[in-house]
């Protein structure tokens, strides 16, 4: 069904940054984004021009294996407008 399959290609406008595992890696995660140019300001992920159409892809498991499960949670949806996510086996 060429109609389905076409719902699920990214658009061609964001550039994307892929992330799988992170496990509840929270300060890795903020680390690597501001390795990419974000900013981060009371817990608050900021883009500057260049990122402001930039997507982040969680690639599944931002939950389990480690102890900051709150922490990741709230940064993650304190930030949701910034990621894209896609279900993993530990986010069952």
């Amino acid at each position: 069904d060429s109609e389905a399959y076409r719902e699920t290609v990214l658009p061609h406008g964001p550039q994307y940054i892929i992330v799988g595992d992170v496990h509840e890696c929270v300060e890795e995660l903020k680390g690597l984004l501001l390795s990419y140019g974000f900013r981060i300001e009371a817990g608050k992920l900021l883009a500057g021009e260049k990122l402001r159409s930039t997507k982040v892809i969680l690639a599944g498991d931002w939950i389990d294996k480690g102890k900051q499960t709150r922490e990741i949670l709230e940064f993650l949806y304190g930030n949701q407008e910034y990621f894209l996510f896609v279900l993993g086996n530990h986010e069952n």
